[in-house]
C-alpha cells in the first residue's frame, strides 16, 4: 500500500510575528469598504490624505493650466483597491487554517480525556454535555477566536484616525467622540446579557442531546414497546425552552446591530453639521475639506461599530472555555504499576499475586455542577418531598375513608341481618298458630 504524504501549510513556515502581521496589520493599511454607487459619486477613497492632494491637483489645475497631473498619487489610490482585496483574502485563508487547528485540538483533547476517564454507556457522566463539547462548544470557540484575536489592532484603528480628526476638525471633534460614547454605552449594557443567555442555551442544548442520545440507543426498545410519543413530548418540552432562550439571544442581537447602523449616521451628521456651521464653509470648499474627514471618521465608526461583536465573541469564548475546562479537570484514572512477588512459594510466571484483597464498586467521575444547577436540583428534591407528603396524607385520608365505609356498611349488614331474623321468627311462630288453630278445628 503506497504512503501518501501530505504537504505542509505555507504558513507554518513564517514566524508569528509575520503571520499576524499578515492576518490583521496588513488589513487595516490597505483596508477599503466595497465600492457602491455612492462612493463612486462622492469619490471616498482608501487614503483620505490622498484624496485631498487629487482634489487640490484638480482646483490648481483651473487655477493654474500649467499644473501637471499627479500620477504618482492615482496610480496609488487605483492599486489600494487590488491590494486590498489580496490581503484580505489572505487573512482569511490564515483565519480558516488557524479555526480549524483550534477545533479539531480540543475535539482531540476532550477524545482523549474521556478515554483517561473511562466513560461507557453505563457511566453518569452527562452524554449531551459531552456531546455539546464535541459539536457546539469547540465550534464556537474556534469561530470566535479569531474574532477576539482582531482586536489586537482596535487602538492603532481608534487613536490614528482620531489624531488625524482633531488635527483637521480641532474641537469640532469632540462631537464625534461624545456621539460614539453615547451610542456605544446601551451596547455595552445589553451585551452584558448575552453571557447568561449564553449559558442557558447550552445547559438546554445538553439536556436536549442527552434526550436525543437515550433514545438512539434504545431505538428498538422504545419501537417495540410503543415510547415514541414520550420520548418526542420530552424532546419537545426541553426545545421550548431553548426557542425561548435563542430568541432572547437574537433580539439581543438585533438591538445591538440596530445601534451599530445608527453609529455613523448618527457621528457624522453631528459633526459634519459643527464643522460646516463653525467654519462657515461653502458648497465649493466640501469636497476638498469636508469629504476627506468623513473617510476619518468612516474608520472610527467602523471599528467602534465592531466593538460590540468583540464583546459578545468575547463572552462565547470563555464561557465554552470555562465548560471544557471544567470536564477537563475531572480526576483520571491512576495507573499503578504492579510488581511480582519473590517468594519461592509463588511462581514467579504469576506478574501480580493478590492477599487478602478486596473488591469495591465505586461511583464513575461525575462532571462537577454549578451553584445554579445545585440549586434547581435542591429546589426539585424539596419539591418532590413536599409532593411525596402530600400523597402520603391523601392515602391516609382516603385509607380513612375506606375504613369508615366498611364500618358503616358493616352495621347497615348486620342491622339488616337482624331485622330480617325478627321478621323470620314473627312469621314462624304466626305459622304455628295457624297449624294449631287448623288442629283445633
Amino acid at each position: 500500500m503506497k504512503e501518501m504524504k501530505r504537504k505542509a501549510n505555507s504558513e507554518s513556515k513564517n514566524s508569528w510575528l509575520s503571520n499576524a502581521f499578515l492576518c490583521f496589520y496588513c488589513q487595516f493599511i490597505c483596508h477599503m469598504k466595497s465600492i457602491t454607487i455612492d462612493d463612486v459619486n462622492v469619490l471616498i477613497v482608501v487614503q483620505p490624505l490622498l484624496q485631498r492632494y487629487l482634489m487640490q491637483a484638480l482646483q490648481n489645475k483651473d487655477l493654474n493650466p500649467s499644473t501637471k497631473f499627479p500620477y504618482i498619487g492615482a496610480i496609488s489610490i487605483s492599486m489600494f483597491q487590488f491590494l486590498a482585496y489580496f490581503f484580505q483574502s489572505w487573512g482569511y485563508r490564515y483565519d480558516y487554517h488557524y479555526t480549524v487547528q483550534i477545533r479539531s485540538t480540543l475535539q482531540g483533547l476532550i477524545f482523549h480525556k474521556t478515554l483517561q476517564l473511562n466513560i461507557n454507556s453505563h457511566s453518569n457522566v452527562d452524554a449531551g454535555q459531552l456531546q455539546t463539547f464535541i459539536s457546539q462548544d469547540s465550534t464556537n470557540i474556534g469561530n470566535q477566536l479569531g474574532t477576539v484575536l482582531n482586536m489586537i489592532h482596535i487602538p492603532i484603528s481608534l487613536i490614528l484616525p482620531l489624531t488625524l480628526v482633531i488635527f483637521d476638525l480641532k474641537l469640532t471633534s469632540l462631537v464625534a467622540v461624545i456621539s460614539i460614547i453615547i451610542c456605544f454605552i446601551p451596547q455595552a449594557f445589553i451585551s452584558s446579557f448575552v453571557a447568561k443567555t449564553i449559558k442557558q442555551y447550552l445547559s438546554f442544548n445538553d439536556q436536549r442531546n442527552k434526550i436525543t442520545n437515550e433514545t438512539l440507543q434504545g431505538i428498538r426498545v422504545v419501537k417495540y414497546s410503543g415510547l415514541e410519543n414520550f420520548f418526542l413530548r420530552r424532546i419537545l418540552e426541553v426545545r421550548v425552552n431553548q426557542e425561548w432562550k435563542s430568541f432572547k439571544f437574537t433580539l439581543i442581537s438585533q438591538i445591538v446591530s440596530v445601534f451599530t447602523r445608527i453609529i455613523p449616521y448618527f457621528v457624522n451628521s453631528m459633526t459634519i453639521m459643527m464643522h460646516v456651521f463653525k467654519n462657515g464653509l461653502t458648497q465649493e470648499q466640501f469636497p476638498l475639506k469636508v469629504m476627506p474627514d468623513l473617510n476619518f471618521l468612516h474608520m472610527m465608526t467602523r471599528e467602534c461599530r465592531q466593538i460590540s461583536s468583540y464583546i459578545q465573541s468575547t463572552i462565547i469564548v470563555l464561557s465554552c472555555v470555562k465548560r471544557i475546562q471544567t470536564f477537563l479537570d475531572l480526576p483520571e484514572l491512576q495507573r499503578e504499576n504492579y510488581q511480582s512477588n519473590n517468594n519461592n512459594n509463588i511462581n514467579n510466571n504469576i506478574a501480580i499475586s493478590i492477599i487478602d484483597g478486596q473488591f469495591r464498586f465505586t461511583d464513575p467521575p461525575e462532571i462537577p455542577l454549578t451553584i445554579e444547577e445545585k440549586e434547581r436540583i435542591r429546589n426539585e428534591a424539596e419539591k418532590r418531598k413536599k409532593q411525596a407528603v402530600i400523597e402520603e396524607q391523601a392515602k391516609e385520608i382516603q385509607k380513612k375513608y375506606l375504613l369508615q365505609q366498611i364500618e358503616k356498611k358493616q352495621k347497615e349488614y348486620y342491622k339488616d341481618k337482624d331485622q330480617n331474623e325478627l321478621q323470620d321468627d314473627i312469621g314462624i311462630s304466626e305459622s304455628k298458630k295457624e297449624f294449631e288453630s287448623d288442629d283445633d278445628s
